[in-house]
């Protein structure tokens, strides 16, 4: 009772203290939006781990007969990649683990708030990574910490800025504004920064790196301009070329991990070989040569683990650039 007075007075209060060019632009579903996710936070954040994941299993069983539509997408997706080598049974049973381990990350998403570095350790299996982190914090240097979209990336990025690791990230301005509040909760609960681009994030990238912090990047989404193209699920990618640049500017090591969720409630975080800057080469062949080996180790965790990747990503990655054609003869 007294958690839904807390919960009800917090809606109030962020209505309130909105600044009012924001109430007055505020539309009905972001309230409607905020609502559900302090509603969903509420429940699922005081409830057992295994119970919330019930839930969401519950939850991906419906949507993915809903979705229908992008489940089909997902198929071909797989098909596409893995050709004979997989069957269709394979293929039907990687597409649903995919979505379920999706929701299942939504789950961890919304728990955010209320993880602790307790919980954190007795979940998630740190061994691998954690040397790494360590012998890097020795180093003084920044560091790129680049992972794929796979297990609970989200929460992993939480995790080891509560392990006392100064973690920060690049993301895009939140259309809801009362979403963008309760994500800086989190961000403050845990400790991750979270720069918005559009503020001259690579500027402040830069300088958090020479001061020797850690960014946390997922590479493996497109960039709807054309960027880099590098070759990745046996196709060819138009990929961010912001990661190179950043460590080739910021002589900073890329340090490629990945998130594994086993069974329902475990996470593992595992650590790959370094990835450094050929400072020999030109930064355009350089950013090129690192932004490649990284993918190809993505690739090679993909196809070992495909239940754990983000198939149903919006913005796939193998989609073709769509480049707008010229105006009345203007090249």
């Amino acid at each position: 009772m007294a958690q839904a007075f807390v919960f009800i007075c917090d809606v109030c209060v962020s209505a309130v203290v909105c600044p009012r060019r924001e109430v007055a632009f505020v539309k009905v579903k972001y309230l409607v939006e905020y609502l559900l996710l302090r509603t969903g936070t509420l429940l699922l954040a005081s409830i057992p781990y295994r119970v919330a994941l019930a839930i969401g299993w519950l939850i991906a069983f419906k949507m993915h007969w809903i979705l229908s539509f992008r489940v089909r997408a997902t198929r071909q997706r797989l098909q596409a990649v893995f050709g004979t080598e997989k069957s269709d049974s394979e293929i039907r049973h990687i597409a649903w683990l995919a979505w379920r381990n999706f929701v299942f990350g939504m789950i961890d998403v919304v728990r955010l708030s209320a993880m602790t570095r307790e919980w954190f350790m007795n979940n998630v299996d740190c061994s691998d990574v954690m040397p790494r982190l360590e012998d890097w914090r020795r180093s003084g240097t920044g560091m790129i910490v680049a992972a794929p979209h796979m297990g609970s990336w989200i929460m992993g990025g939480g995790g080891i800025a509560l392990m006392g690791f100064p973690v920060f990230g690049i993301a895009g301005k939140q259309r809801n504004p009362l979403f963008a509040r309760w994500t800086q909760r989190w961000q403050e609960n845990t400790g991750f920064e979270l720069l918005i681009r559009g503020n001259s994030p690579t500027l402040a990238a830069l300088s958090r790196l020479q001061k020797g912090r850690i960014l946390a990047i997922q590479p493996d989404v497109r960039v709807p301009q054309a960027d880099l193209s590098v070759a990745f699920l046996g196709d060819t990618i138009n990929m961010g070329s912001g990661m190179g640049v950043l460590a080739w500017y910021g002589k900073a090591p890329i340090l490629p991990v990945y998130l594994l969720r086993e069974g329902w409630t475990r996470h593992k975080i595992c650590a790959l070989p370094l990835v450094e800057c050929d400072r020999s080469r030109t930064k355009s062949e350089s950013v090129r040569q690192t932004s490649e080996q990284v993918m190809k180790r993505f690739e090679e965790l993909i196809r070992r683990h495909p239940e754990q990747w983000f198939w149903c990503n919006s913005r796939w990655l193998l989609d073709p650039v769509v480049v707008d054609p010229p105006v009345d003869g203007v090249v």
